[in-house]
């Protein structure tokens, strides 16, 4: 039922590329291990996906636990909104097919929002997105270097747009 790899570590991204690689599923969920999904998560997003095959992305209503609390404000997504700043946690579902089509996650991105740039990937081209009125996703939060020191959340920021600018916009 589980299947164990192991690499050199070469970051989030890679990581992840390597367990979606040899994934078998045609679905497929980010969740760090800190994290917490709740039980009918996957079962509203699968009746999303087979509801719209338009439907590119699926993510929920979030709350924050650990260090803060609460529930987490996410901003109505939009393509334009999304270029400029990121409104969808990593636990999101996609197809398998889509990660395949877009080249994954860009391994490049080895200091954070490795999720942010690998949505704009995926929905550059269009595609459906949906935001389930349901908690299914609980974020730990904690005290981490990038929401601590703005220079280093400002130079991540900078590696996007300039990630965006050449992975997207000119290809």
């Amino acid at each position: 039922r589980y299947k164990y790899f192991y690499q050199q570590n070469a970051g989030v991204s890679s990581a992840r590329n390597l367990g979606i690689k040899n994934a078998s599923g045609k679905y497929i969920l980010p969740l760090d291990a800190d994290d917490i999904i709740a039980t009918e998560y996957v079962s509203l997003a699968m009746d999303a996906f087979d509801k719209n095959e338009l439907l590119k992305l699926v993510y929920c209503q979030a709350e924050k636990f650990g260090e803060e609390t609460g529930k987490l404000k996410l901003i109505p997504y939009s393509l334009y909104d999304l270029c400029d700043h990121n409104m969808i946690f990593c636990t999101a579902f996609y197809k398998k097919m889509d990660w395949e089509l877009i080249g994954g996650y860009d391994e490049k991105m080895l200091e954070g929002l490795e999720d942010w740039e690998f949505w704009i990937a995926l929905l550059k081209n269009g595609g459906a997105v949906k935001c389930l009125d349901y908690t299914g996703f609980h974020y730990r939060f904690k005290s981490f270097e990038i929401q601590s020191n703005p220079n280093r959340s400002e130079g991540i920021t900078k590696q996007v747009y300039q990630t965006k600018t050449q992975r997207f916009f000119f290809k």
